[in-house]
């Protein structure tokens, strides 16, 4: 299989985990680890993007890409290196979660009988709201979402895989999910 179709799939694999990881966000089920069990799966395939870039011939043009990033976006692929690093040969990636509340309107759930579309009648009380665990990072010592800060890895891990590509294949261009036309 050629170089790019592989680290296209790679990155699928992370997007896929990406949005498994979102789906269980919006879980009320407290007592489930499942968005831990996808961040750690997560995190090896986006680092299996950047371990391509780092190990194969393609070393000199990651460097120069990674030059002509913002002091922002090199901090955050040096920061998820560090995550996955540490999720695989440490303790665990430095993830915590806090129960917060949530109107149950914004809980995306896939049935159709959902109490958010129940019509409301102006309670006194307000919309009711529901705990949901909410997972942080602490990346250079600032607590962030994982989730957010996931979807801002993939979008910058996608321009790359989007970069080289039009390297390889200049006449050709990419489409949406990073597929070669």
């Amino acid at each position: 299989m050629p170089e790019v179709p592989k680290i296209q799939k790679k990155l699928c694999e992370a997007k896929f985990f990406l949005n498994h990881m979102m789906q269980s966000a919006r879980s009320t089920r407290l007592d489930h680890e499942h968005l831990e069990f996808y961040l750690s799966a997560f995190l090896s395939a986006a680092r299996s993007v950047t371990d391509f870039f780092e190990k194969r011939n393609q070393k000199a043009w990651w460097s120069q890409w990674r030059a002509n990033r913002s002091p922002d976006d090199l901090q955050l692929l040096n920061q998820m290196t560090k995550q996955r690093d540490n999720e695989v040969h440490e303790e665990g990636a430095d993830v915590a979660h806090r129960i917060e509340d949530v109107p149950l309107s914004k809980i995306g759930t896939p049935s159709a009988l959902h109490a958010a579309d129940a019509p409301s009648f102006g309670e006194p009380w307000g919309e009711v709201q529901v705990g949901l665990k909410v997972y942080y990072f602490t990346l250079g010592g600032k607590t962030v979402n994982v989730i957010e800060t996931c979807r801002r890895y993939v979008g910058l891990l996608e321009c790359a895989v989007t970069d080289l590509a039009k390297r390889k294949h200049p006449h050709r261009d990419c489409t949406e999910n990073g597929a070669l036309t």
